[in-house]
């Protein structure tokens, strides 16, 4: 049996959440490269084979609920929701869909950030700096347990709000739409995860290399290292730089565009939710407030996972910054004049080349939460002034969407 203490390398921490997202169909590659055009060949069609099955199954399950919409609904949509709910429903197979086609055609560079990230480890030993796989073993371990616990627990409340609700043709009950509600939601949460533990992974090693910087350029004196060691150790922390800066380029080319999806349309269906609570309070309709709270459980729930991957990309451009500050600091403090030359070189570098986590046309950071608050607003508000059915005393909700 796999243990902690058999943890040697990037690819045996990771191996328990590769397991799950091959089973999920995000992962539907091998973690390392083949080695021959032949074992590539096979291992793609055998995995496409398994991403079809998968495919179908979800487009089926999706055909269902436009087929059976009405069963669906507690009370008739007005024109506004209609619409939107249309698009979210699009929107949500789309990313499904999407997630699993770029994965599949992404898995030669999924492939290569692991490989760099190996690398980059054996880079920064020369440097004295460890990396504890058995901490990143753990904490992905807990994040599987926790997604699961989590992903299950909103959908078992999700059941008991609707159960009272007098539904015709629910088919809320069979195992069949358990089934689809929990791996719909957990594949969410996977997939999110790839990319969220990839940031957590680069934040934590740029967190060593800065503690390491400061704790031999700033803290100690540097007159205790001899003067060619010391440009020559400059020149490897640079080279670290790099190659986590290449790191966050591969990441960013891997997962950034299918994370920009997945906000889309947590941004609709936040608009969506938000709508039918807002009508929920106006026409105060006793009986049903528990659906509008639910869709804001459901709103609350997607936007702690995208806001993980946010707050990690802040993150780690504020540790960018502080690669900066702290080099110099080390600048101000050294008189050597090859030293600073070197350290001059290396600031050089930092001002060209920024941790920044992007999908190309906006950077995931602090501003894009802003932003998302502001147009989820504005929305609101056009919708609000165009839909005339809250003077209609027959409230107009549907059940929550995952």
């Amino acid at each position: 049996m796999f243990s902690v203490n058999k943890v040697k390398d990037i690819y045996d921490a990771i191996y328990p959440y590769y397991v799950v997202s091959k089973l999920l169909g995000f992962a539907a590659f091998p973690l390392r490269a083949a080695n021959s055009k032949k074992l590539f060949f096979a291992h793609f069609f055998l995995n496409f084979i398994y991403l079809g099955v998968l495919v179908y199954f979800h487009a089926s399950a999706t055909l269902y609920y436009a087929e059976h919409r009405e069963s669906y609904k507690a009370y008739k949509d007005s024109t506004i929701t209609n619409i939107t709910r249309h698009l979210l429903t699009t929107s949500i197979f789309l990313n499904f869909f999407v997630a699993l086609v770029m994965n599949l055609i992404l898995q030669r560079p999924i492939q290569n950030l692991f490989l760099k990230i190996s690398e980059s480890d054996r880079e920064m030993r020369k440097i004295g700096i460890e990396i504890d796989y058995r901490s990143h073993y753990t904490f992905i371990m807990l994040f599987l347990v926790a997604t699961l616990v989590h992903s299950v627990a909103v959908v078992a409340i999700t059941y008991v709000i609707m159960m009272p609700y007098p539904i015709e043709g629910r088919s809320s009950e069979s195992v069949e739409g358990i089934f689809s509600y929990i791996t719909s939601t957990v594949s969410f949460t996977i997939f999110s995860g790839q990319m969220l533990l990839a940031l957590v992974a680069i934040y934590s090693r740029f967190r060593l290399l800065n503690k390491q910087f400061r704790e031999i350029f700033i803290k100690r004196s540097i007159t205790e290292i001899h003067h060619d060691d010391s440009v020559e150790l400059i020149r490897n922390f640079a080279s670290n730089h790099d190659h986590l800066i290449d790191i966050i380029c591969q990441t960013n080319l891997c997962f950034s565009f299918q994370i920009m999806m997945n906000m889309i349309s947590w941004f609709i269906y936040t608009i969506y939710g938000t709508f039918n609570f807002y009508r929920l309070i106006l026409i105060n309709f006793k009986g049903y407030e528990l659906l509008g709270y639910a869709n804001m459980m459901w709103i609350v729930y997607h936007a702690m996972y995208l806001s993980a991957v946010v707050i990690f990309s802040s993150l780690i451009k504020a540790e960018g910054k502080k690669t900066s500050i702290l080099l110099h600091q080390a600048i101000n403090l050294e008189w050597n004049s090859k030293i600073v030359r070197e350290m001059r070189i290396f600031s050089q570098q930092l001002g060209h080349r920024q941790p920044i986590v992007t999908c190309g046309l906006f950077p995931f950071d602090w501003s894009l939460f802003y932003s998302s608050i502001g147009l989820c607003v504005t929305y609101l508000t056009i919708m609000i002034q165009l839909d005339s059915s809250y003077s209609n005393p027959q409230l107009n909700v549907t059940l929550p969407a995952t």
